[in-house]
């Protein structure tokens, strides 16, 4: 101290008080030193002969000087402060973290004629504190962002998130990713948060070499790489717009390149109101916070691609579905060792067995054990010729069989041979064609046991019953020299123009139709002599 010892105990606590660290300093009542400690010099770069008579408020910062006024009220109380934290200012300008501890200066009469106050550095245990909170806060900001990451399914809500959880918290006073155009070298926000709702608009950037370009997120997508500024308003490379971070109260700022398919795509700022704020910690946390993003945006891409090809394969399902649905028979595809893989509501309607008994059948168990071996052969043809046909009948759940025309092809289907076909139910040409030959059995009875003489003919030729002989060769020629009674009926279809009718002749004269035979197919015709 500047006071010189007045005995023993005073000049034992004065060497204690100069060799300390800590600033020992007393002034009085109305803020004037009248001591000033060798720690006091060392702490804040007064001589004693600065100080000593100057006022206190010197070293005080004008946003603390309430703060002064308060303290120095509770000493006149005769009232001590302990472990008052707050700022003081060195003679170059850069404040200290400070933790005060004052006690009155009571003379005998019991009257408080001064103040002795201890201040004690601790800037450094206040800023490990701080990266300790930042560190924290960070670690949780980026827990969050893997967690939105894993949780969200488009593009536009993951940066939105992102921004969200970098602000709110991570600490940071804006958060924004901007989307990089390689055409127009632009860098257009795309997701912004701030802690200021009137503060929504981030300083523009570019890639070029304007000055736009040498903002820090211009140098990150430029240089692909990150770009720390830990002084805004000193950095040259924020010239062109550091009123407006003034303004804005940014300090320092960070800009990580964001990368999809490997290509800078785009980038992550955040911004501080601390000078110095961004340090290795923290500048690795936020790297690997722009790694999870693009990690995230690629996820986002190959689910998006996913889903489109999905969409479009349902879409073609749907249709193939339908097609399917629509035949007009039954529609199978099975493998080589029978198991079916695809059918339409028509195969299960006729067969009569749902989708989990069809899976379970062999092809062959549709055919009754008559039927299975020809079938068999044909569908061996279809796997080693590439296609085949079979009449069969089409044996259902309750064994009733009905006649099908069977089609197959063989297909590849995932690599593997299959064979896809469809079946048409023919009951109706079986039963025509069974009603044709009991029809054609009933004629041919009925043309050989006919008592009259029957007589088929056309231009060309003539078919005539047992009981009909006639009495020549040639015809019309025979015909129209015959005496016989004849019943005419003329054959023919609409298309020639043929009629049929009756007509009872007299001897020797030849029937109507004849004479149309150039438009008629035929004639057929009963006699008697």
């Amino acid at each position: 101290m500047t006071t010189a010892p007045t005995d023993l105990t005073d000049s034992r606590l004065a060497a204690i008080v100069e060799s300390s660290d800590d600033a020992f300093i007393g002034n009085d009542l109305e803020g004037i030193v009248t001591s000033w400690s060798r720690g006091a010099e060392k702490m804040f770069g007064f001589a004693p002969g600065e100080m000593i008579g100057a006022a206190i408020s010197r070293i005080i910062p004008p946003e603390k000087r309430h703060e002064q006024e308060q303290f120095l009220a509770t000493l006149r109380a005769g009232r001590e402060v302990k472990h008052l934290e707050t700022q003081r200012r060195r003679k170059d300008e850069q404040l200290l973290e400070v933790s005060i501890t004052g006690s009155p200066v009571v003379a005998a009469n019991g009257s408080v004629v001064g103040v002795a106050q201890i201040a004690r550095d601790i800037t450094a245990s206040k800023q490990r504190e701080r990266e300790f909170a930042r560190l924290s806060r960070l670690y949780e900001a980026l827990s969050h962002v893997n967690q939105i990451i894993v949780s969200t399914a488009t593009r536009d809500e993951l940066l939105s998130k992102i921004c969200r959880a970098l602000v709110e918290k991570g600490g940071f006073c804006m958060a924004w990713v901007g989307s990089h155009s390689p055409d127009t070298r632009v860098i257009t926000p795309v997701a912004v948060c701030s802690d200021d709702a009137s503060d929504l608009e981030p300083i523009r950037a570019t890639s070029d070499e304007d000055p736009a370009g040498r903002e820090p997120s211009g140098r990150a997508v430029r240089d692909e790489r990150p770009y720390v500024c830990n002084d805004l308003l000193k950095d040259a490379v924020t010239v062109a717009s550091r009123e407006e971070l003034r303004r804005r109260g940014y300090r320092a700022s960070a800009a990580f390149p964001i990368r999809e398919a490997g290509r800078v795509s785009g980038v992550l700022s955040v911004h501080a109101r601390e000078v110095g704020y961004f340090r290795d910690k923290e500048i690795s946390l936020l790297a690997e916070a722009a790694g999870d993003l693009s990690f995230g945006l690629d996820g986002i891409a190959r689910d998006e691609t996913r889903r489109q090809v999905e969409a479009e394969l349902r879409r073609e399902r749907d249709f193939s579905d339908a097609v399917i649905s629509s035949l007009p028979g039954v529609f199978y595809l099975y493998d080589r060792a029978g198991r079916f893989l695809r059918w339409n509501r028509n195969f299960e309607r006729v067969s009569g067995y749902g989708e989990a008994e069809i899976r379970g059948l062999h092809p062959l168990d549709l055919f009754s054990p008559a039927d299975r071996a020809g079938v068999s052969a044909r569908i061996d043809a279809v796997f080693e010729t590439g296609e085949s046909t079979a009449e069969a009948g089409f044996l259902g759940k309750h064994q009733l069989s009905t006649p099908y025309h069977f089609t197959g092809v063989r297909a590849e289907i995932d690599g593997h041979a299959c064979l896809v076909g469809v079946g048409i139910d023919v009951s109706e040409r079986v039963r025509a064609e069974t009603a044709l030959s009991a029809s054609e059995a009933r004629y041919r009875s009925l043309f050989e046991q006919a008592p009259d003489g029957i007589l088929i003919a056309s231009v060309t030729r003539v078919k005539s019953s047992s009981a009909c002989t006639p009495p020549t060769s040639s015809f019309p020629t025979s015909i129209r020299r015959s005496r016989w009674r004849w019943t005419w009926c003329m054959l023919g279809t609409p298309t020639v123009e043929s009629c049929a009718f009756v007509a009872k002749t007299a001897p020797c004269s030849l029937p109507m139709c004849w004479r149309r035979e150039c438009r008629t197919i035929g004639c057929w015709g009963s006699f008697v002599t």
